[in-house]
This record gives C-alpha cells, sequence and structure tokens, in this order.
C-alpha cells in the first residue's frame, strides 16, 4: 500500500463521523415510524464516506479498487433504504414482507459479487487506470454493462420512493406538508449529486460528493425532527386521527375559501370534499362573528368561538363553531382552522 496526503482525507471521515453520529441518534428514537430505516441508510453512508476516504488517501490502485469493493455494500443499500423509508412514511408497511424484501436485495446482491469478481469478467468496470493530478494519483474507470443495469435500477428505486412521497404530499392534509416537503428535499439532494457523479460533471469524475449529500439530508431529516416532530406521527397516522374525528375540521385561507376539509366536515357542509374545495366559507357557515368573515383584518387573533342553529331535514341542528388562526413562524397570520362541533344533545 503507497500512502498520499489528499486534502480531502480529513473532510470525508469528519463526513463518516458525523454520519455515524446521526444514525445512532436517529436509533435512539427507533420506536417512533421510519426511524430503523434511516438509521440504517446513515450507517450505510458513514461506510461510503470512510471507503472513499481510504480511496483518495491511497496512491496504488489496488488499494483504490479495494475501498470501492468495500462501498458498495453501501451503495447498493442506500437506495432500498430510502424506499423502505418511503414505504413506512407513507404508511405501506403491508408491502414490506420477506418476499418483497428479498426480491428487492437481488439486483444489489448480483452487483457487490460483480464489483467483487470485475477481474475475472469485466462486466462492471471494462477498463481501470490510473492518472496523477496535482500530484494526486485517482482511479479512472469506464462504466460497464453490469454498472448500468444497478445503476438504473438503483435510480428506479429511488424514482419510486420520491413519487410516494410525492404522492403523500398531494393528498395530505395542507397543515402537515411541511413534513413530507423536508423528507422530500432529503431524497433530492443526494440524488442529484450523485447524478452529477455519474454523469462526470466537472470534478466530480474523480471526487464522489454523495456521501455529504446524505450527511445533508440526516441533517434535514434531524431538524425536521427538533422542530416539527417529523417521525414522531406520520402524516398517514395524522391524517387519520383527523378524517375520524367526530368535529369537522376546515382549513382556510386568508380569504376565506376552504383549501382542506375532514369527512366530517363534509357531512355537516352536506359537500363532497372536492366540491367543498374553494368555496368561500362565509357562504357555508353565514355567521355575524368576524373570525369567520374573509375581510376581518390580519392581526394576532385569538381563539373564537361562535354558535349557529339551521335545520336540517326538518330538526334543528345546533353547531359549535371554533376559529383557530393558523401562525407562520413569524407569527403572521397564514391561514384558519376551523371546528365544527355538534351540540345539538347540550341545547335540548
Amino acid at each position: 500500500m503507497i500512502w498520499q496526503s489528499s486534502p480531502y482525507f480529513i473532510p470525508f471521515i469528519a463526513c463518516g463521523i458525523l454520519l455515524a453520529i446521526l444514525g445512532m441518534l436517529v436509533w435512539h428514537h427507533r420506536s417512533y415510524p421510519c426511524t430503523r430505516s434511516f438509521s440504517f441508510l446513515m450507517v450505510a453512508a458513514s461506510l461510503w464516506a470512510f471507503c472513499t476516504a481510504l480511496e483518495l488517501t491511497s496512491a496504488d490502485l489496488p488499494t483504490q479498487m479495494l475501498a470501492i469493493r468495500i462501498e458498495y455494500l453501501a451503495i447498493v443499500t442506500i437506495p432500498i433504504a430510502w424506499l423502505l423509508f418511503a414505504i413506512e412514511y407513507t404508511g405501506r408497511e403491508h408491502w414490506l414482507t420477506r418476499k418483497n424484501i428479498a426480491l428487492l436485495l437481488i439486483i444489489p446482491a448480483f452487483t457487490v459479487i460483480l464489483v467483487v469478481t470485475n477481474q475475472f469478467h469485466h462486466l462492471f468496470y471494462p477498463a481501470v487506470s490510473e492518472t496523477v493530478i496535482e500530484g494526486l494519483s485517482y482511479h479512472i474507470v469506464t462504466y460497464g454493462p453490469a454498472f448500468w443495469i444497478h445503476s438504473i435500477y438503483s435510480y428506479l428505486i429511488i424514482t419510486i420512493a420520491i413519487l410516494l412521497i410525492i404522492q403523500r404530499f398531494v393528498f395530505t392534509y395542507t397543515l402537515f406538508r411541511v413534513q413530507v416537503i423536508t423528507i422530500l428535499v432529503a431524497v433530492l439532494i443526494p440524488l442529484f449529486f450523485n447524478i452529477a457523479l455519474v454523469s462526470r460533471v466537472g470534478s466530480l469524475a474523480l471526487i464522489d460528493p454523495t456521501p455529504f449529500a446524505l450527511l445533508i439530508s440526516g441533517l434535514v431529516i434531524l431538524v425536521g425532527m427538533m422542530r416539527y416532530h417529523l417521525l414522531d406521527i406520520i402524516p398517514i397516522a395524522q391524517e387519520q386521527v383527523i378524517e375520524n374525528m367526530s368535529d369537522g375540521v376546515i382549513v382556510a385561507d386568508m380569504k376565506g375559501r376552504i383549501i382542506d376539509i375532514n369527512f366530517s366536515a363534509e357531512r355537516f357542509l352536506g359537500l363532497l370534499h372536492n366540491q367543498a374545495i374553494g368555496l368561500s366559507i362565509a357562504t357555508l357557515l353565514p355567521c355575524s362573528s368576524p373570525a369567520f368573515d374573509p375581510n376581518a383584518p390580519s392581526g394576532p387573533w385569538i381563539d373564537r368561538h361562535h354558535e349557529i342553529e339551521r335545520e336540517t331535514e326538518g330538526k334543528k341542528q345546533y353547531l359549535e363553531l371554533r376559529c383557530i388562526p393558523i401562525l407562520s413562524r413569524d407569527n403572521g397570520i397564514k391561514g384558519r382552522l376551523i371546528v365544527i362541533r355538534n351540540i345539538s344533545d347540550q341545547k335540548q
């Protein structure tokens, strides 16, 4: 083994250590959904960073290729970990049968075998050469058919994960979309960097930035866990809670237009979800309270209560309406949450 003093050694070692710490921090919350798969992802990314550090600090080709062989244990694992995370996050745990997981691992397993035995068949890297740039030794590889099969499969797996998260964004309640956007950003960051690497954009042909991108993803998730309680209760669980509430829940924007409702609110309003979206809350629940006036001035509102009486199928119905301001980070008003409760029994 011949070693060289690479300026990238310490950054990649530091990256690997931070990724390992993130993995342990997330594992500490393993009772929450998705944390096991994400912790596993961080540990795999840590191995990737350490192997890249070994690869860059080695001046001889055999040691560099040894680092790559070990590195691929992490590389093939990460797309699967992202998919498992997305499946758990979107409430599709029933997909995670032993048979399905085994099928997902077939191509990754063959990829590792082909990388380790590449010198006998050259299906993964048909040609491997060494180049020296500014006194530092780097390896240059030619991509073979097995590499492209691995890459297409990995990108396909990550694309499925992204589509699952996008679907959750489209169908989740408006109040919980910050969580979904956070997850989506965390998945997209390393994907873009890795595509740039495979496309050999600039210096990325020599130095793989993906571990650093995964570190950013880990930090995004960690901040989301602390600030938005990202994995305490996932959107699918939040939706089940709201959807099964006996109280109606309506989300309105600053102009008083409905942007989301739950099933009970549909029943109170006599409208389906797609019929209610975009309608003015003032026309559906007319009352004199300024809390429900679309032209009410914005400001530091407090919770407001109002009762209305209406007749449904020949029977009087009393509803209690509670309007709660939805605040932005700077305490500005960005919408209203209206809770509808049937208090007819209390009035009798």
